[in-house]
């Protein structure tokens, strides 16, 4: 029965993250996306004028007032094939000391991040994060073009506290 019943609160779990991050993607232009992603790299505020980019963080910033305890993030794909570029971060506004910096590589937390940019994936690893003192976890989903190719990828952070909450 314990087993039953985990299996079922997990996937209702999996199930709101992911409608979760399918509506939030939605409101992401993905060719503005791949346009925003072609700008060179910078810290924090070196884009903080362009259209796109406002557009961008704002719509992040929509995410996390509608669902707070989603802390959304977006990236493309690094110059090696284990890192990623963040694109858009919505710690540069909660608060920018955590927040990375336009187009920083960072090696990908894991394999999910990288696939990630393929398919959606939940990643309940629990990893503890010693940045944000907490263990998160993560659902990610390619952001798609117009054509429908993938142009980078959108990620939601939970705290553990949100996903406990949940079960």
């Amino acid at each position: 029965i314990d087993l039953a019943l985990t299996s079922y609160v997990k996937a209702n779990i999996d199930a709101d993250m992911e409608q979760t991050l399918t509506t939030a993607i939605r409101g992401i232009d993905g060719d503005e996306f791949a346009q925003l992603a072609q700008l060179p790299p910078g810290d924090a505020t070196v884009h903080i004028d362009n259209e796109l980019y406002q557009k961008h963080q704002q719509w992040l910033g929509t995410i996390q007032k509608l669902i707070p305890d989603a802390y959304p993030e977006t990236y493309i794909q690094g110059q090696t094939p284990d890192q990623v570029e963040i694109i858009g971060d919505i710690y540069r506004d909660l608060d920018p000391e955590r927040g990375y910096g336009f187009r920083e590589s960072i090696e990908a937390s894991n394999d999910d991040q990288l696939d990630g940019l393929k398919e959606i994936v939940t990643d309940y690893q629990s990893q503890y994060n010693e940045l944000f003192k907490d263990t998160l976890h993560s659902i990610y989903a390619p952001i798609k073009s117009s054509q429908n190719q993938a142009v980078g990828a959108l990620t939601l952070q939970y705290s553990n506290a949100y996903v406990q909450d949940l079960r």
